[in-house]
């Protein structure tokens, strides 16, 4: 009797579960319900006896399809996040050649400092008497 009874609950646990958080989110965030003025207790009982009264009207395909949502979300997620570290990774590889390219650039212009204070220093390089 009690294998029967436990096959018969089983698969409406989680179901029922995810309805009554659902609806404890409601009683918790909600502007006029989620007020101190209600005692937590009177909150949580009110979202015990609304998901007994609604769960039996929900669908068992609507709530397969909420869940198949949140794995194809999450999937989303996982194919951004792959796609976001090769974009990131380009990122990198196209600023590391620009520092790179950049360096002889720095070296140019610090070498033509250089000159030019010797010339300041020494103005006697400049003339074509030698």
């Amino acid at each position: 009797m009690s294998h029967e009874l436990f096959n018969a609950v089983a698969p409406h646990v989680v179901p029922l579960v995810i309805v009554f958080s659902r609806l404890t989110g409601l009683f918790i965030l909600a502007p006029i319900l989620g007020g101190s003025s209600i005692p937590a207790r009177v909150k949580v009982l009110l979202a015990a006896a609304l998901t007994l009264i609604v769960y039996p009207t929900i669908p068992l395909e609507t709530l397969q399809r909420a869940f198949q949502n949140i794995y194809d979300t999450m999937d989303e997620v996982d194919e951004f996040k792959v796609r976001a570290l090769s974009s990131m990774k380009q990122t990198v590889t196209v600023l590391s050649e620009e520092v790179e390219k950049s360096k002889g650039y720095i070296a140019r212009a610090e070498g033509q400092a250089q000159a030019q204070a010797k010339v300041s220093r020494d103005p006697s390089l400049l003339s074509l008497d030698s």
